[in-house]
């Protein structure tokens, strides 16, 4: 299911870590990412609290379809999830906005 030679880098980077929280947008690298890590837990480690968090900036049709993506395969893999919404006016630098948005939220919950 995922690449070998990413699940061993993964691996020697995890050595002595034993928390984790993923940005979480239900695309193929955090997907990979957070499988990848689930894997070493199960096969490896079997101690290492992994948590994941899934912004949905509301700027995409399909915001909410993400949410429940994020959701379902997380729950399957039973997973933490933290879901934040966040509302940007469509304006000039929504991604700078957002990005920043973003960081904000991660320094709150990155510790807890």
């Amino acid at each position: 299911m995922y690449n070998e030679y990413l699940f061993k880098k993964v691996k020697k980077f995890i050595k002595n870590k034993k928390k984790y929280l993923i940005a979480y947008s239900g695309g193929l690298d955090s997907t990979a990412l957070l499988q990848i890590l689930f894997e070493i837990n199960k096969k490896i480690y079997k101690n290492i609290s992994i948590r994941a968090i899934h912004i949905n900036h509301n700027l995409n049709i399909n915001s909410n379809i993400w949410v429940k993506h994020c959701y379902l395969f997380c729950k399957k893999k039973k997973i933490k999830l933290i879901i934040k919404n966040i509302n940007i006016v469509k304006k000039n630098n929504i991604e700078e906005r957002a990005r920043k948005l973003r960081y904000k939220i991660f320094k709150k919950i990155i510790f807890k």
